[in-house]
């Protein structure tokens, strides 16, 4: 399952989307594997990918427009804010998921 957030501008009318990716396959980055030697290995990476538009079949499997929902709005100076955290989270934070599993080992 992905998740992202649509974002619309009023002034211009131009929408983008903001999507947080796996690197190395969903099932790799949601479960360490266990080697032979009982330790494990987890490719756990993670990016943020800005693109134009919102391609609702992405999501829903088909055009329907209807499944895409407002669910708030922010002023231009907070999604700035917002998205130079987003930003600084993708260069410093690099997990995709954001829980981690430890051996007792």
């Amino acid at each position: 399952m992905h998740d992202a957030l649509g974002f619309r501008s009023q002034q211009t009318g131009r929408n983008w989307t903001m999507e947080w990716y796996e690197l190395d396959q969903l099932f790799n980055c949601t479960f360490p594997h266990v080697l032979q030697n009982d330790s494990f290995i987890w490719c756990d990476q993670g990016a943020l990918c800005v693109y134009n538009g919102i391609v609702d079949s992405m999501w829903n499997g088909s055009s329907d427009l209807s499944m895409l929902k407002k669910v708030g709005q922010i002023s231009g100076k907070n999604y700035n804010t917002w998205a130079s955290w987003a930003v600084n989270d993708n260069d410093t934070g690099v997990y995709y998921e954001t829980w981690t599993v430890y051996s007792d080992n």
